[in-house]
C-alpha cells in the first residue's frame, strides 16, 4: 500500500500521519492526532488544511477507505473483517462510506477490481472513483497528496 505521508516524514505532519497509517484499525480521533503532534485540534486542522489541503478527519477517512479498497482487492476477507482492519469498525459504517465516497458497495467494488478469475466481468473504472482521485488496484492518489511546499 502506498502511504500518504509527506516526503520528509521527519518534518511537519509526517510523523503523525505515519503513526496514523500504522494504526488505522484502531480508533483514532483528531484529538489523538493533535496530542501526538503537540498541537491543539484547531492548530492541527489549520496545518492539515495548509499543507495537505484537507482536514485531519477527511484525510483519516480517505486513508481508511484506501486500506479497505486494498483489502477488498487483494484478500478474501469478509466485509466485517475488512471494516475492522481498515478502522471503520462495522460493515454498516464501511458500506456507508463506500456509498458516499465511491458511489458503490464494498461487494461491488471487490467484484469490479479484485481481478481474480471467476469474480465476473471486470468493468471499466467508474467516473466517480476517478473523481475521488483514486486508482483501483494500487490505491494511490491520482493527484499530489504530499505536503504543500512553503
Amino acid at each position: 500500500m502506498t502511504a500518504q505521508v509527506p516526503e520528509s516524514a521527519h518534518e511537519g505532519l509526517g510523523p503523525i500521519m505515519a503513526w496514523a497509517l500504522e494504526h488505522l484499525a484502531e480508533p483514532i480521533t483528531v484529538e489523538d492526532l493533535a496530542l501526538r503532534a503537540h498541537l491543539t485540534p484547531r492548530s492541527l486542522h489549520r496545518h492539515f488544511r495548509q499543507r495537505i489541503g484537507v482536514n485531519p478527519l477527511g484525510w483519516l477517512h480517505e486513508q481508511r477507505l484506501r486500506r479497505a479498497q486494498e483489502l477488498l482487492e487483494r484478500t478474501d476477507h469478509g466485509i466485517d473483517l475488512v471494516a475492522e482492519q481498515s478502522g471503520f469498525g462495522t460493515a454498516a459504517t464501511l458500506r456507508r462510506h463506500f456509498r458516499q465516497s465511491l458511489g458503490t458497495t464494498p461487494d461491488s467494488y471487490r467484484r469490479t477490481f479484485s481481478g481474480r478469475p471467476g469474480d465476473g466481468v471486470v468493468q471499466p473504472q467508474s467516473l466517480r472513483v476517478r473523481r475521488q482521485g483514486l486508482e483501483p488496484r494500487t490505491c494511490r492518489p491520482v493527484g499530489n497528496w504530499r505536503e504543500k511546499e512553503g
